[in-house]
């Protein structure tokens, strides 16, 4: 009994949280971060960018979406990329100059150190074929889906 309550509980929340969903999810939202994400087509911008408004998403909206545009403009273009070379010992005075609330510029520098950190334990885990292919797809600008990384390698060796 308790198993069907609770497929049945689920399921009347994911209805409901689906029409919220629906019903607040704008493409034209001004007033919120998600807009400066979705101007990104490559899917490591975009959780780059979403991660740093998240973390950012404290305060008045104005000051956050300010905050947000400044960040990625620093980051340029490809802010994974950006992430992905970001060296914290180097001077940054494009962040350090920032001020967000009662975050610093040295506070965003160590955010963006922390992301860094993340991405690469990810990277290290995988093995070191998963590694090139990811490089190369990388540098070339290329997405593709776990399963097609996967077999690639299987068809290279044939």
């Amino acid at each position: 009994m308790l198993s069907v309550l609770c497929v049945s509980t689920s399921v009347t929340l994911a209805s409901r949280l689906d029409s919220l969903y629906e019903a607040y999810n704008r493409e034209d939202a001004a007033a919120d971060p998600i807009q400066i994400v979705r101007r990104y087509t490559r899917r490591d911008d975009q959780e780059v960018v979403g991660f740093c408004a998240a973390a950012l998403a404290f305060g008045r909206v104005a000051s956050v979406l300010n905050t947000v545009e400044t960040l990625t403009r620093i980051m340029g273009a490809q802010p994974a990329a950006y992430v992905r070379a970001f060296e914290p010992d180097a001077p940054h005075p494009e962040l350090r100059g920032m001020v967000h609330r009662w975050t610093r510029g040295t506070d965003i520098a160590a955010l963006l150190w922390i992301l860094r950190q993340m991405i690469d334990r990810q990277v290290s885990r995988l093995a070191m074929e998963e590694q090139q292919l990811l490089e190369a797809a990388s540098v070339a600008g290329v997405e593709f889906s776990a399963s097609s990384a996967a077999a690639t390698p299987a068809k290279s060796q044939r």
